[in-house]
């Protein structure tokens, strides 16, 4: 992959018109393209004569490469050899198009490269199936139209850097056998690489498509380059094979983008690369290492059947999709992860991922934040309960215990969803006075508050300020009902039988009954606060 950085776009005052390329003029012998649809006759002889001039010579690496891809040249001519027909026929282009007082201008040897940069195509410009033996240079040019390149043979490196295509750009079913560099590369139109192959590198950083991308069946054998890139409408990777490394950081995907079937041989990479609408991996496999550190998806994201094979890096990612009543936003589901996986510090805002049937590797890391997650109520409820199960098991093989339990707690609250309203009330004491058993504070807020309802009554009857009042005068009546309701707070220990028995014999029936209510109460609290501080102080 080249390192140096792509000349800036030709000016359009300093492009240079088609016809004063000697280049576009042989390319055209038979004559350009005038109105809005190619006129397949005069492409046929134009591609009968270029195919001849490159001489396109059977045996050659090249050729049996492109042939191999399904695309067969016409053979003709002989290497070093110029056609006296091809020679007169140029000549006499090139003075009717530029004028008989136009310097005189040779024409070009096949093995030189085809040098079409800062030239401004303004009819259509068709090269359909042809033959380019030489490099072929068509930096910082300008098509006022569209520019197809469809079933092509391209023996040697091609250059597109800063090229501007005002329609469609077409390389469907071409076969480039050496690198393919697009850097700054702007479409206007659709940008189409359907079945295309790609021997060496493939570089299209910064590329800006208006249109609809469509790359299906792309296949490079070399490092892809995607970076910084600007896809506006639909894009379609499906059945694509990328050998070497693959790379789409920074990258804009505005419309549905689909990398269904996928086969990335080597490291993958989508760090802050942008999802605009719904994005699917579906049954795509990733070799090696693949990260999606810092990416967001707005709308829905799919990996089902994805094989993870290398370390899978989704930190700091941002999943903003919702669910559907059947469909989860996010989804996992039949996926295989063989290495480590990391969702540390993951933004799941407004549905949980589906893990259903995910084979999730032991050293997974996920960030038990509240930050992190949906709040409330989200959709499909059961598959987010059974998400928080698998993550909760998940965590409590690697003792997290605090982590675990985080899960566990959202479990509980998508299952108290599932049941009938009767059903629901254990769930929702469950929640409400001890927080699925984590919280200390709640259930001794609760203690407190029966603690100081019983006081006071206690006082009131103690102090002969209520009526019945107590036979007998109490000399620390305060005292006395904080501490008998303390004791029945804690029944277990015997403190009313043993310190307060004659007060207890001497309540008022109402004072008795108040005494029982306050001891059923304080033991599913005491249990909660149980849970609380073994939670809380647990080791393992």
């Amino acid at each position: 992959m080249r390192d140096e950085t792509v000349e800036a776009l030709t000016p359009k005052s300093d492009l240079k018109p088609a016809n004063e390329n000697p280049w576009y003029v042989l390319m055209t012998l038979e004559g350009e393209q005038e109105g809005e649809e190619i006129d397949e006759e005069l492409h046929k002889r134009n591609v009968k004569l270029w195919n001849l001039y490159s001489q396109v010579v059977s045996g050659t690496s090249a050729v049996e490469r492109t042939r191999k891809h399904g695309l067969v040249f016409e053979a003709g001519g002989t290497p070093g050899v110029v056609t006296r027909q091809i020679e007169e026929r140029f000549q006499e282009q090139w003075e009717k198009r530029n004028g008989p007082d136009a310097p005189a201008q040779t024409i070009p040897r096949p093995h030189d490269q085809v040098d079409l940069s800062g030239t401004d195509f303004v009819k259509l410009f068709s090269a359909n199936n042809f033959y380019f033996h030489s490099d072929l240079n068509l930096k910082g040019s300008k098509f006022q139209n569209d520019a197809l390149f469809i079933k092509c043979g391209f023996a040697k490196k091609v250059d597109l850097s800063g090229t501007e295509v005002a329609g469609s750009a077409h390389f469907a079913d071409s076969c480039f056998t050496s690198d393919f560099l697009a850097e700054a590369f702007k479409v206007d139109g659709r940008l189409v690489l359907n079945d295309v192959a790609v021997d060496g590198d493939l570089d299209l950083k910064k590329v800006s498509v208006t249109g609809s991308s469509l790359l299906e069946k792309l296949k490079v054998k070399g490092c892809a380059v995607f970076n910084q890139g600007s896809f506006v409408q639909t894009c379609i990777f499906d059945g694509g094979e990328f050998t070497d490394s693959a790379s789409f950081d920074f990258t804009v995907f505005n419309g549905k983008t689909d990398f269904k079937q996928v086969t990335f041989g080597g490291p993958a990479s989508f760090v802050w690369t942008r999802f605009g609408a719904d994005t699917s991996f579906a049954s795509s496999t990733f070799e090696k290492d693949v990260t999606f550190r810092i990416s967001t998806f707005i709308k829905r994201a799919d990996f089902p059947n994805v094989q993870f094979k290398g370390i899978t890096d989704f930190a700091e990612s941002k999943f903003h999709t919702p669910g559907t009543i059947s469909i989860a936003g996010v989804r996992f589901t039949d996926a295989i992860f063989s290495k480590s996986a990391s969702f540390r510090g993951t933004l799941f805002s407004r549905s949980y991922p589906e893990f259903t049937n995910t084979d999730l590797y032991p050293v997974t890391d996920f960030t038990a934040d509240a930050a992190h997650w949906p709040k409330g109520m989200t959709t499909p409820a059961k598959e987010a309960r059974e998400s928080c199960g698998i993550i909760r098991n998940l965590l409590a093989k690697k003792g997290l215990t605090e982590d675990q339990h985080f899960f566990f707690r959202r479990e509980m609250y998508f299952a108290s969803r599932h049941e009938e309203p009767l059903r629901r009330l254990p769930y929702q004491v469950y929640r409400y006075f001890s927080d699925y058993g984590h919280s200390i504070a709640r259930p001794v807020i609760g203690l407190t508050i029966i603690w100081a309802f019983g006081f006071a009554c206690f006082w009131g009857y103690l102090a002969s300020c209520c009526v019945p009042s107590p036979t007998e005068i109490i000399d620390h009546p305060m005292g006395t009902a904080m501490a008998l309701s303390f004791s029945n707070l804690f029944p277990l220990f015997g403190f009313g039988r043993t310190f307060l028995s004659e007060v207890l014999n001497d309540l008022p029936t109402s004072l008795s009954v108040l005494s029982g209510v306050q001891t059923i109460f304080s033991l599913p609290l005491l249990f909660f606060l149980g849970l609380g501080l073994r939670q809380r102080f647990r080791l393992r």
